[in-house]
């Protein structure tokens, strides 16, 4: 599970669109230090079919670069399993009942016993923020055998390039902790509340599938989520993940880069933290509806 696709539900983002932004999921990067062709796609951590509508022409761009890096090289992901499961886990031996009074705590487990079958024993015992994103994981279409992300690095590795992360794991791991209990507490009682998102959900990947960045923030406007969570999932990864894709630009890399399409758009999104560093960016037509 990667955190930019929950952080498209549950965030506010904290930039904001001055202008109209053109639809564009594909982006060229030229600028100081750009040896080869480089580009950043904003991706979904999906397998509904409408992640994947024109990936033609993103195919292209993928195979005209020399690397390719997300967020985080799966591979370490995999690696990572029983890191994953012991980060997963509340501290101390806490579980749900120390963070809800009884008729919220009811609500949630109810909805976890729906949702998640067998698995709703172990979320019991989960930081808030995982069962919210097990809930989302149940939301997914299952079009395609892998998640878009997971699809890019698998092409790249087909075709013998290298593939690596902006982040490490211990670092997404952080960013979650970096959220108190009380508030994811709060965003999976508000997301039981409001029937998981599944509306939401539907509209984000309509605006996805037509590459409708504004569209795609307005339904994220449309929640609220504590500062803590923005912080933790946004706003301090985008900085992050920016100056590492500049360094290793101005380095001569021809990379293609795959982040979540949530850190792409606004005044606070890698697009812009790029230009800010000198890059030009340039959105490439990509075959949609």
């Amino acid at each position: 599970m990667r955190l930019s696709f929950l952080a498209v539900f549950l965030a506010v983002a904290a930039a904001t669109l001055g202008q109209p932004w053109p639809r564009s999921v594909l982006w060229r990067i030229t600028g100081p230090g750009v040896a080869g062709p480089a580009y950043v796609l904003g991706t979904l951590h999906s397998r509904d079919a409408r992640a994947y509508q024109g990936n033609d022409s993103v195919w292209s761009a993928l195979d005209a670069c020399a690397e390719v890096v997300g967020e985080l090289d799966d591979q370490a992901l995999a690696q990572g399993g029983l890191a994953m499961l012991s980060a997963m886990q509340m501290p101390d031996g806490g579980t749900l009942a120390d963070l809800y009074r009884r008729k919220d705590l009811d609500r949630v487990r109810n909805a976890l016993r729906e949702h998640l079958g067998l698995m709703a024993l172990a979320s019991d015992r989960m930081k808030p923020f995982w069962s919210m994103a097990l809930l989302t994981e149940t939301l997914m279409g299952k079009d395609s055998a892998r998640v878009l992300d997971e699809a890019v690095q698998l092409r790249a590795r087909a075709a013998g390039k290298p593939v690596s992360g902006l982040e490490t794991f211990a670092e997404q791991l952080a960013a979650i902790d970096a959220i108190p209990l009380q508030d994811q507490a709060a965003m999976l009682l508000e997301m039981v509340r409001k029937d998981l998102y599944r509306g939401e959900m539907e509209r984000m990947m309509e605006a996805y599938a037509r590459q409708d960045m504004e569209a795609l923030l307005a339904v994220v406007r449309e929640g609220g989520m504590p500062s803590s969570m923005d912080a933790a999932l946004l706003s301090e990864r985008n900085a992050r993940m920016a100056v590492r894709m500049g360094e290793r630009l101005r380095a001569g890399c021809s990379c293609f880069f795959a982040v979540g399409a949530a850190h792409l758009p606004g005044d606070g999104g890698v697009l812009e933290r790029l230009r800010a560093q000198g890059f030009v960016l340039a959105p490439v037509a990509v075959e949609g509806p």
